[in-house]
């Protein structure tokens, strides 16, 4: 199957969204090992023992490194946290859904059989959860699999479920789930930088196109796609969530209806010229702390309290004599 210019616009934007992120943090750990002030290479536990015997005050002020590696080092660490924790919570969740879930029967679900009689494939993996609202996602990071709930197959017709099953093969084949995790641990990282944010928006956009384009290619049904996401938003009860990867907003699945019908007008490509205004002055910012950091009599000149202090020295307190 031929790639559509979704799912090559989706590979772009993935691999450039990732290879300019893991540039930015590697010139961010470089940039705060140049930064220390001592002959010994520096990491990041000996950077932080450093602040810690400095602020305790047993430590003289020549070994100290500069105030830009430590903020570097707070903000990498601190973002790094954030995402592992983000990662960690995501596989929590994910496992207890697959916990709640059952292989696919066949005879159980007619309309779930009619529609697999002409997607082979998607039976592969598939997983059936029992909960009245509409779920139609694709999880798991290594294996994808494709989970669907009694409520969206109560909902859709046996076409339009087979366009759904069709539409999460498109994520499972490319493996979207890995893709999507890589790509909000990247934004997670580099939040100080909203253009990566933005990017990742539209990365997780594209791909939900691409999806939807191997769906057309598999059934030949882009109405009964069109019409499967609009009974699923309209059957979606407003106060209950729900982790259908269509429903990223009302304007998400009216442009992608829009595009499957062929009735949306031809859309600027986003630039974000205000996520790159912010990204840029924050790393015109940290550029500057660089260069002052590097400079120690512009640093006095310019921002007195970062200037490096003199010495200390411990000395013996005296000792009464006798």
């Amino acid at each position: 199957m031929n790639r559509s210019p979704a799912a090559r616009r989706a590979a772009h934007l993935f691999w450039s969204v990732l290879g300019s992120s893991l540039l930015l943090l590697s010139g961010g750990i470089l940039l705060a090992r140049s930064s220390y002030h001592t002959e010994a290479p520096a990491t990041v536990f000996k950077t932080c023992l450093a602040m810690i015997q400095q602020l305790w005050g047993i430590m003289p002020h020549h070994d100290v490194p500069s105030p830009f590696a430590l903020l570097l080092v707070f903000l990498m660490l601190a973002s790094g946290t954030w995402a592992s924790v983000w990662w960690l919570a995501a596989w929590a969740r994910t496992r207890r859904m697959l916990a709640h879930t059952q292989p696919y029967c066949p005879g159980r679900w007619p309309s779930l059989d009619t529609a697999l009689a002409t997607l082979p494939q998607g039976r592969g993996g598939l997983r059936v959860l029992e909960v009245p609202y509409p779920v139609a996602c694709t999880i798991g990071l290594w294996r994808p699999r494709i989970l669907l709930s009694t409520g969206i197959i109560a909902t859709l017709s046996a076409t339009e479920m087979g366009s759904v099953i069709a539409h999460e093969w498109g994520h499972v084949i490319r493996r979207d789930p890995l893709r999507v995790a890589l790509l909000q641990w990247c934004g997670d990282v580099l939040w100080l930088l909203p253009i990566v944010g933005a990017l990742v928006r539209d990365s997780t956009r594209v791909m939900e196109d691409a999806a939807d384009d191997v769906s057309v290619a598999l059934t030949n049904q882009p109405l009964e796609l069109a019409a499967a996401l609009v009974k699923t938003a309209k059957a979606q009860a407003p106060p209950r969530w729900s982790p259908v990867p269509a429903l990223g907003g009302e304007h998400v699945v009216t442009e992608r209806v829009e595009r499957l019908l062929q009735v949306a007008p031809v859309r600027l490509r986003r630039w974000h010229a205000r996520a790159w205004s912010i990204s840029f002055a924050a790393a015109l910012c940290l550029l500057s702390l660089f260069i002052l950091s590097r400079h120690p009599v512009a640093v006095a000149t310019s921002v007195p309290p970062l200037a490096p202090q003199p010495g200390v020295t411990m000395c013996p307190m005296p000792t009464a004599q006798g």
